[in-house]
């Protein structure tokens, strides 16, 4: 076995590592919005309490900021995955 094969596998379970970590997140932003979309039609005021006492459109738009920050997120990481599988099926090929 020489280095151009080892590398190929190394960016191919790289790709693979990737897309697991991108399905993990998936399920994580899923789970994070339904709980935001049962908190926001619950309208549970205790939850923005919580937060030091801020009021309640202030909760929820810190709280939507940071679920559309993580989706721009994820879409990075899904970008970086489809390079990766790209690259190492370039890398098989050649």
């Amino acid at each position: 076995m020489n280095g151009n094969d080892l590398f190929q596998r190394r960016v191919a379970r790289a790709a693979g590592a990737m897309w697991w970590t991108v399905l993990i997140a998936v399920i994580w932003v899923v789970l994070a919005w339904l709980s935001t979309l049962w908190i926001f039609n619950a309208r549970a005021e205790w939850v923005a309490r919580l937060w030091y006492g801020i009021d309640w459109d202030t909760f929820r738009s810190i709280v939507i900021s940071v679920i559309m920050t993580i989706r721009i997120i994820l879409f990075v990481m899904i970008l970086a995955a489809i390079w990766l599988s790209l690259w190492a099926r370039g890398l098989r090929k050649g």
